[in-house]
């Protein structure tokens, strides 16, 4: 994790609270407080989202997604933030003729 010490789990105490993002291949999903909410894609196109309790479902068997609809907007949007700072990272600097 960048940026990120590992110090507090090597003393025994928990990591400091963090929401992570990734994406591969048709894929992309955030994890946060416990929650992970993932967005798969597939060759037509449509998407396909799930929602899990991590603590209680470790296992990913229980998909919330239909659930907590309010949980599902925050992560989403949360996902679309670092999707477009992504983008605007990776946008060439355009030098001025």
């Amino acid at each position: 994790l960048d940026g990120t010490s590992f110090v507090p789990v090597i003393e025994g105490r928990s990591m400091p609270r963090r929401t992570i993002f990734w994406r591969q291949s048709n894929a992309k999903a955030v994890m946060q407080d416990g929650l992970k909410y993932i967005v798969t894609t597939d060759k037509e196109h449509v998407d396909t989202h799930y929602l899990f309790d991590l603590k209680k479902d470790p296992q990913e068997q229980t998909n919330l997604v239909d659930d907590y609809p309010d949980v599902v907007g925050r992560l989403q949007g949360a996902l679309k933030v670092w999707e477009n700072d992504l983008w605007r990272e990776r946008q060439p600097t355009l030098k001025k003729r």
